[in-house]
């Protein structure tokens, strides 16, 4: 279900089972959905989702797949569309592929496919696609690991005489069949894609606002808000996709970091999430687990940490103030 996402800086994969097993009620508002893995496991659960992000790269995955009613995929037809030449292509990641960032094949194809993708009439099939294009520059490019970036920077010189590690094969058969490699990668996505019979809808707009609207929406008095803001202390995730940012026609995003700054900005958001009966919430980060549900608790009493399982996240610590609890990731289930 998962290998349609994108990977994602914080993702909940391993999690997302634990969150959905807590939600109440016919609605699922994720205000902070990032790469989508609770969203969509919310979907496939059978609730009807309200999904928010403010990135351009989320609006991809969530107009594509978390909206989609199930009957629009990738297919191979596409494909056509997407390589016919272009005058007007633009060679935003060809520049990245001269610095050696990217596959010089594999980027022309992107740059390729980001201009035709606007003949697609579908809004849907245009957003799905959109999302292909960025799950094969992931897939493909070195964004944060050092071998990877050096080994494609290799295969875009031609060096030869680079060492021959998995890595360095794997970007050298990527160059060598781009098509082959787009194509694959981009019907994967089709994996990530189903109906659950609801009309479920993705917004792009700050969380404060996404919880303070949906007041007014169908389901939402008697549904769950899940929340997972960027966490203070750890990178930030505007600054790992910047380049899909701009790749996107956006810019840097800005309005997540008062979120990562402190717990003041997340709590006014609990704060006026009053009319859901049960709030789900991830958080971490440099805050310790017991200070943070204070509080929490001092707007909603009944909050209370979740177990997690240490086979469920990898990040998991023994906090030295905090004896007894075991994870620098904490899930909070704050029932009204």
């Amino acid at each position: 279900m998962y290998s349609g996402l994108l990977s994602c800086l914080g993702g909940k994969r391993r999690l997302a089972s634990l969150i959905v097993y807590h939600a109440q009620g016919p609605v699922f508002a994720d205000a902070f959905m990032g790469g989508g893995s609770v969203s969509l496991y919310a979907k496939a659960a059978g609730f009807h989702v309200l999904a928010n992000d403010l990135s351009l790269r989320s609006g991809a995955t969530g107009h594509g797949i978390i909206e989609n009613p199930g009957d629009i995929l990738v297919d191979e037809s596409d494909f056509a569309v997407l390589f016919e030449e272009n005058s007007q292509a633009g060679d935003f990641w060809q520049k990245k592929a001269d610095e050696g960032r990217v596959l010089r094949p594999i980027a022309r194809l992107v740059d390729l496919a980001a201009a035709n993708v606007r003949k697609i009439q579908s809004p849907t099939r245009r957003y799905l696609l959109q999302h292909c294009a960025l799950k094969v520059m992931q897939e493909t490019a070195g964004f944060s690991t050092t071998t990877k970036k050096a080994s494609i920077k290799a295969v875009n010189k031609g060096d030869k005489k680079f060492p021959q590690s998995d890595v360095y094969l794997r970007a050298m058969k990527a160059a060598s069949r781009p098509v082959q490699t787009f194509t694959t990668t981009a019907l994967e996505v089709n994996h990530s894609v189903f109906g659950n019979g609801h009309n479920n809808t993705y917004y792009s707009m700050d969380a404060l606002e996404f919880v303070k609207r949906s007041a007014a929406w169908h389901g939402a008095k008697q549904g769950t808000l899940y929340l997972d803001p960027p966490y203070p202390g750890v990178k930030i995730y505007s600054d790992e996709y910047a380049e899909f940012e701009e790749f996107l026609g956006g810019k840097p995003l800005e309005g997540d970091l008062q979120y990562s700054k402190g717990p003041e900005a997340i709590l006014e958001v609990v704060q006026a999430a009053d009319h859901f009966p049960t709030i789900l919430m991830s958080y971490g980060g440099k805050t310790a687990p017991s200070t943070f549900l204070k509080k929490v608790q001092e707007i909603r009493p009944k909050a209370c940490l979740v177990k997690i399982p240490p086979q469920r996240h990898c990040r998991h610590t023994k906090r030295k103030n905090d004896p007894g609890y075991v994870a620098n990731e904490m899930l909070i289930h704050a029932p009204r």
